[in-house]
């Protein structure tokens, strides 16, 4: 039962397309590398938008509008939107 209790606590919830996924692992967001993202925190008033550079099995790394690096704990986070409609 507490195995199954951490594996909830460490899911994170992505977006896409409207339609929300539970995603354990970083291999589902591999495939959204280069889309623009909006990432919300559970301690974040706006959270973090940009573009998806990399994720691995704890961090998630977005480029930001202006340049920056932001570097979130997966563990934090508490989802994730992909916009897969950019061009």
């Amino acid at each position: 039962m507490m195995m199954q209790e951490m594996m909830v606590s460490n899911a994170m919830t992505v977006i896409i397309n409207g339609k929300e996924i539970k995603d354990m692992s970083d291999s589902m967001l591999l495939e959204y590398i280069g889309k623009n993202c909006s990432v919300w925190t559970f301690n974040s008033v706006g959270g973090v938008k940009g573009k998806l550079m990399a994720a691995d099995s704890e961090w998630v790394k977005i480029k930001t509008k202006k340049g920056d690096i932001q570097i979130v704990n997966k563990n934090m986070i508490m989802s994730i939107h992909i916009d897969t409609e950019q061009k």
